[in-house]
């Protein structure tokens, strides 16, 4: 690597060494602002436009967020990012070989599933068939398919309000 490379990432971790820590001044503040924009002048002139995304922008937005939010450790999730990772390890061996653990509230219906798309065929069917026979002229497979996904969910929703399915008695 060059050395004036080498120098301007030495630079951009000084910037963040600077950040994190618990005294920071207004003085410093204004000063880090004019190195950070230097900084990423610098990478543009080393390193390819690819690697400039959203995230090296955000670093020219710091200066601001940390007058905004006051110093970076009060508002820093490195801590709870550390704890969710050492959480979640533990989930996935709770959860390895494949196995499911679906939660269900109690009393709560179940709707999805294959046995809930059984007895909801008949009324795609029959809204299908309204379709078509409702046509002016023949329609293509595919304008029956758009016109049922457009239109079944209201229609739908009339023929249950305008005929309920009896209560189940519990």
């Amino acid at each position: 690597m060059e050395p004036h490379v080498r120098a301007t990432l030495t630079d951009l971790c000084n910037v963040f060494d600077v950040i994190t820590r618990k005294p920071i001044t207004v003085k410093k503040l204004g000063r880090l602002q004019e190195e950070i924009v230097t900084i990423i002048c610098e990478m543009e002139m080393y390193f390819p436009p690819a690697l400039f995304d959203i995230m090296v922008h955000l670093l020219v937005h710091i200066v601001d967020d940390i007058e905004d939010l006051g110093p970076a450790f009060l508002h820093n999730m490195m801590a709870l990012e550390r704890m969710n990772a050492f959480i979640k390890g533990y989930v996935r061996q709770q959860l390895a070989g494949g196995n499911s653990m679906p939660i269900k509230m109690i009393g709560e219906q179940d709707f999805g599933g294959p046995a809930h798309l059984n007895e909801v065929e008949p009324w795609v069917d029959q809204h299908i068939n309204m379709i078509k026979s409702r046509a002016d002229k023949p329609m293509t497979e595919e304008e029956v398919f758009r016109a049922h996904n457009s239109s079944f969910a209201s229609w739908f929703k009339d023929q249950i309000d305008a005929n309920p399915p009896p209560m189940a008695s519990a």
